[in-house]
């Protein structure tokens, strides 16, 4: 019989651990459901098998041979980050404090041996075995506390992974610009170069002044120094990505030659402030909260003058050899302590609840109108820049060279508007990464994905190298 016994209690922890392996896969999928809803994304999973960490493994090594794109990047991240892999685990582990909630106290069985020293010397015995009843009682309170701490928890893992989501696209256009700025970086530099090394000649053949000379020098170092800021740059970008992607080894991705252009138009304050209130998974686990604070309020309130009654049986063997057998009931006396403490203490647990609740409310719409005005003022520098500052200082430089060309500007004003005119392809870069770092600002701020209005207009690409400076050979 103990054998049996044995087996089924086998059998019965078994069952209730697979039980449990496929509510966490259940969980997850709500969650995964609503990341895609709100990411983009094609495909989430959890890293639980080593099934789990080859699809992970082969899914990203596909992805990695193509040219990497935002939705790409992103894809990877939420596939192979490893912190956000640990943060799913917050949903095993919340899911395992449901079961232990509807679970019953062990009951506690206790023994006692006494030996009398005068005949008859039979053993005094007794057992007794008690279940803590209140305990029991309150299972069902204790399953609704637990489920609300479970829903904060499926919020907070769905915000890490929406925040993930914008950390890793703001990476990307700021690597994307950094590659644009190294490029530009690149032909100033190549192009300082040769105009220093025509002038070595030209002063080797005493056509030009040591003036002349020292200028295209100091105009080269510092074109030098320029580049080798926006080389080190564009490496701590991409290893920043590297990291958020979950990349082990260094990774030359393949990204876009340039920034996406400027969508044709931007959604409303009012429109977000409302998709926030309904989405933001920090206000949803904020609102768990004060239902778990308030259901345990409650619980508090109905337990506080008795928190522990025990009930059980109790069967004593005198030393005569009769057994006496009866139930037994263990209470609390509420002489001292009649739970006013613990009562206030989850009263005010419940009012900080609301009030987080409710700030959070007021902070999270003020963060929704700033950062609408802020990508307001990124498209208005951006497009500023694009569609007259970068064109003009462009037709400037035509201009400025032909008059070099004819002796009728010196080369110090030349130097002058080719670095403004780089000044300015540099600015344009700058704040069309600043409008797409703001966006994914935006979109962390609401909650979810912005829906991207098809530009009206395309990007225009910094301006072309300029030549070589050799007007001078016009000169002599």
């Amino acid at each position: 019989m103990s054998k049996q016994i044995l087996i089924g209690a086998l059998i019965a922890m078994f069952a209730v651990g697979c039980a449990h392996d496929d509510q966490d896969a259940r969980n997850f999928t709500d969650v995964a459901t609503l990341a895609r809803e709100r990411t983009g994304a094609a495909s989430i999973r959890w890293d639980r098998t080593s099934d789990d960490a080859k699809a992970i493994a082969d899914e990203v090594h596909r992805l990695l041979q193509s040219d990497l794109s935002a939705d790409s990047a992103v894809q990877i991240a939420l596939l192979n980050n490893r912190s956000l892999q640990a943060t799913y685990e917050d949903l095993g582990i919340a899911q395992a404090d449901v079961v232990q909630a509807g679970l019953m106290k062990n009951p506690a069985f206790d023994m006692q041996i006494r030996f009398p020293d005068v005949a008859p010397k039979l053993t005094d015995l007794e057992f007794s075995l008690a279940e803590d009843f209140l305990d029991a009682l309150m299972i069902p309170a204790r399953q609704k506390i637990a489920a609300a701490q479970f829903e904060a928890t499926k919020a907070r893992v769905g915000g890490a992974i929406l925040d993930l989501s914008a950390n890793v696209r703001q990476t990307y256009f700021s690597l994307v610009a950094a590659r644009n700025m190294l490029g530009l970086q690149r032909a100033a530099l190549e192009t300082t170069e040769a105009s220093a090394e025509a002038e070595r000649s030209l002063r080797n053949a005493g056509n030009v002044s040591d003036l002349d000379l020292l200028t295209y020098e100091s105009q080269y170092q510092q074109q030098r120094l320029a580049y080798a800021d926006a080389e080190a740059n564009v490496a701590d970008l991409q290893e920043k990505l590297t990291a958020l992607l979950g990349l082990d080894e260094p990774t030359e991705f393949k990204l876009a030659d340039e920034l996406p252009a400027l969508p044709a138009s931007d959604p409303s304050s009012q429109q977000l402030e409302r998709a926030a209130l309904d989405q933001r998974a920090d206000l949803i686990a904020a609102k768990q909260a004060v239902e778990v604070a308030a259901r345990n309020g409650g619980l508090v309130r109905n337990t506080r003058y008795i928190d522990q009654l025990s009930v059980g049986v109790d069967s004593e063997r005198q030393t005569s050899g009769q057994w006496i057998t009866g139930p037994t009931i263990s209470v609390p006396i509420p002489l001292f302590d009649q739970g006013q403490a613990r009562v206030a203490k989850a009263l005010a647990q419940v009012r900080q609840a609301e009030q987080t609740y409710n700030a959070m409310r007021t902070q999270i719409r003020s963060d929704v109108r700033r950062a609408c005005k802020r990508l307001e003022t990124d498209r208005l520098r951006c497009t500023i820049y694009r569609d007259s500052i970068v064109l003009t200082r462009r037709k400037i430089v035509d201009q400025s060279q032909l008059f070099y060309n004819g002796m009728l500007l010196g080369v110090f004003d030349l130097l002058r508007v080719k670095q403004e005119e780089l000044d300015a392809n540099r600015a344009y870069i700058q704040a069309t990464r600043d409008y797409w770092v703001q966006y994914a600002e935006l979109e962390r701020t609401i909650g979810g994905r912005l829906t991207v209005v098809p530009p009206t207009t395309t990007q225009v690409s910094p301006a072309p190298a300029t030549q070589p400076m050799t007007g001078h050979e016009h000169h002599h």
